[in-house]
């Protein structure tokens, strides 16, 4: 630990060697650029660390004014929520319609924008004259140009909208996500679409500072690109939270991570602001209503951030940032380089494979969920086995992945959600005995890590002493928890005593030949092992 007065001392110094030194100090001897280097999945260097500007990003477009917004997927939303909304001072909506004539006489048109999606039918001639968009997603690569050609014909009002959220949903990198942003715009502009014509659509995830560089990185290219282009530099994105980091279970502890990523949406430069329920996750996967308390935090968290914490206030407030700049300048570098590989291999006739590329960091961030290196609080640590499905959601309910098109949404929980509801809805739980030796706290470390590891999907275990050692007959697994130095004649006495379980778990990495048995440790796969407990075709 840094003393008062090696701190006392370094203020009357006051040179960055002297704050350097102090630092590594702190980290007895470690070296300080090692200690703070972060990498992103595709390699995208987030240290903390830097003594100097890798250059500052200039944005020509960065808005003066940034809206509070909400996204409306009509199946979901009623009168109610809107004029809530309304009540507490959003200025704009966005609504989702799939196919149908947008019939809600409620609903201001002087504060909405329609975002029509072709997945049904093109409709699309419903709604001349009025300002909606059209998912480029939903056009048909392989005849793109004349897909363009068809909107601008049926209707000459239509923008055209890049949603980054289907790459990020679907599990991909910030540099896929601004790939197949890229890829998109590029072709639209050669199809002489006019930049006050196309607007982007970005989730941001509860990472705070990748996403702000994220933002302002797609942003700078598309200036670059628009210049090259020699179209006027206007740049529209629309901003909300991720979908594929929400959660079932603790589903309030999805309100931090939409603070957060809110936050992202805002020093990062999006035009509209928007915080999602923290009960939308489960409301996408029924087409239930969200409830208007959970709708009325999401629109309050957007009043909370502008009108109390004042973020939107300071115009481009992470400019000069030698951090962000730094990730800026990653971000930008990566991006381009693989939007230029995409572009030659003709990324509307390589969308398949463009796809498989997400699948793949997609499972790298589902092995970081199972192995514990990225923490889901409520999921796979810190779990409350106390919640069930139903207690949380007034029903039984298995939920299922959205599998459609090449990107489908891949949540981050969905896994351990998935074992965890199957362990609920199975009449027969295997139950586990945790034997402990040792002071408590030597071992309590030890022991909540273990029951941490059974709460995830709430397989029920007891806390043993020697009495009950006699009986094992109900669990089907005993773990040891104890100091190191005390494993050798903790096993031992098992083995004189011979106690039989049908698995033998040791809380550490202790190894042993006396009996068998297997290790809990950190950076185990966690998901493995409490799926080994839930027999799926018993329920």
């Amino acid at each position: 630990m840094i003393s008062p007065k090696d701190i006392a001392a370094q203020e009357n110094n006051g040179n960055f060697d002297s704050w350097k030194d102090l630092a590594t100090k702190s980290l007895k001897g470690k070296p300080l650029e090692k200690y703070l280097e972060i990498s992103s999945l595709e390699g995208i260097d987030k240290s903390i660390f830097y003594a100097e500007s890798a250059g500052e990003i200039e944005l020509k477009t960065y808005p003066l004014k940034q809206i509070r917004t909400q996204f409306y997927d009509l199946k979901k939303y009623s009168k109610e929520h809107f004029e809530q909304d309304c009540e507490l001072g959003l200025e704009k909506f966005i609504m989702q319609v799939q196919g149908d004539k947008l019939e809600h006489a409620y609903l201001a048109q002087d504060k909405t924008h329609f975002h029509v999606q072709l997945a049904k039918n093109s409709c699309i001639e419903n709604y001349q004259g009025q300002n909606i968009s059209i998912d480029v997603n939903d056009l048909i690569f392989k005849d793109f140009e004349a897909e363009v050609t068809r909107v601008q014909k049926v209707n000459p009002s239509a923008k055209f909208l890049i949603d980054l959220s289907h790459i990020h949903n679907a599990g991909g990198s910030v540099v896929q996500e601004i790939t197949y942003a890229l890829s998109l715009y590029a072709n639209l502009l050669e199809c002489d679409v006019a930049s006050e014509k196309i607007e982007f659509r970005v989730s941001c995830h509860s990472e705070l500072f990748l996403n702000i560089a994220k933002l302002k990185a797609l942003r700078y290219l598309c200036e670059r690109m628009l210049e090259q282009a020699g179209q006027e530099l206007i740049i529209e994105i629309h901003a909300t939270n991720s979908l594929r980091e929400q959660t079932l279970y603790d589903p309030w502890n999805n309100i931090l991570r939409n603070s957060t990523s809110t936050m992202a949406q805002i020093m990062g430069g999006a035009n509209s602001i928007s915080t999602r329920s923290y009960d939308y996750l489960f409301s996408k996967l029924t087409i239930e209503k969200p409830s208007l308390l959970a709708h009325r935090y999401a629109t309050q968290t957007l009043n909370i951030l502008f009108e109390e914490s004042h973020i939107e206030a300071i115009h481009n407030p992470t400019k000069g940032s030698f951090y962000i700049d730094s990730i800026c300048h990653a971000l930008i570098k990566a991006s381009w380089e693989s939007f230029l590989n995409w572009r030659e291999r003709s990324f509307l006739n390589s969308a398949k494979d463009f796809a498989i590329e997400v699948e793949a960091i997609a499972k790298l961030r589902r092995n970081e969920v199972r192995t514990r290196k990225k923490v889901i609080t409520g999921v796979n640590d810190f779990a409350d086995p106390e919640q069930t499905i139903e207690k949380l959601y007034s029903k039984k309910w298995r939920p299922v992945e959205l599998n459609f098109g090449y990107f489908p949404l891949r949540r981050l929980a969905y896994e351990f959600e998935s074992l965890r509801i199957s362990n609920e809805l199975s009449d027969k739980k295997e139950k586990v005995a945790i034997y402990c030796r040792g002071e408590l706290a030597q071992i309590n470390a030890r022991l909540n890590f273990i029951q941490n590891i059974f709460d995830t999907t709430v397989i029920p275990y007891k806390v043993i002493d020697n009495q009950d050692l006699g009986n094992l007959d109900e669990f089907s697994a005993l773990v040891l928890c104890a100091p190191d130095d005390m494993y050798q004649d903790f096993l031992s006495d098992l083995k004189e005593q011979k106690v039989a379980a049908r698995r033998l778990f040791i809380a550490g990495g202790f190894k042993s030949d006396d009996l068998k048995h297997e290790n809990l440790q950190m950076g185990m796969d966690i998901y493995s092992f409490v799926q080994s407990f839930i027999k799926e075709e018993e329920v």
